[in-house]
């Protein structure tokens, strides 16, 4: 009931919304909605378009990119490849194997894993994991170094 599919999809790599109030734009091989029907009947959840996308989570949003999953609730992933943001609240903006799993959580870049509840993990180009460490977190990868500029009486 209420589900959309916008278009795209050929054969077997169509697109399916699988519980009530889902939406698919358009793409291939995107799923909006939990598989089985049984975490939620009406998940409210969104995929943009991209392909071999999936949001599964309750009122989550998979914007585009490819092979991403936001699996927590109200959980999104903007796009990118391969990403996942499995935390309730959590958010990938788009990168690549970018994991938020904790809740509340937030990782972006290359390989940037914010495991823990609250964290927020930037990583660089680096082909290397990067994982929070410890719950309210903010942990950065850079391998060019940090620059902050104030214009005022400077950082604490």
């Amino acid at each position: 009931m209420g589900a959309t599919v916008g278009g795209g999809g050929v054969s077997l790599w169509t697109n399916l919304v699988t519980d009530d109030f889902g939406t698919v734009g358009g793409g291939f091989g995107n799923q909006a909605g939990d598989n089985w029907g049984i975490t939620y009947d009406k998940s409210y959840a969104t995929v943009g378009g991209g392909r071999n996308n999936m949001a599964s989570g309750y009122e989550s949003t998979v914007g585009g990119g490819a092979a991403n999953t936001a699996s927590g609730a109200e959980a999104t992933v903007g796009g990118g490849g391969s990403n996942s943001a499995r935390g309730q609240y959590s958010t990938v903006p788009g990168g690549l194997y970018n994991t938020a799993w904790g809740s509340y959580s937030f990782a972006a870049g290359r390989r940037a894993e914010a495991n823990h509840d609250g964290s927020f993990v930037w990583a660089d180009s680096t082909d290397a994991n990067f994982t929070s460490n410890a719950a309210n977190e903010f942990a950065v990868r850079a391998g060019g170094g940090v620059r902050l500029v104030t214009g005022g009486a400077g950082a604490t």
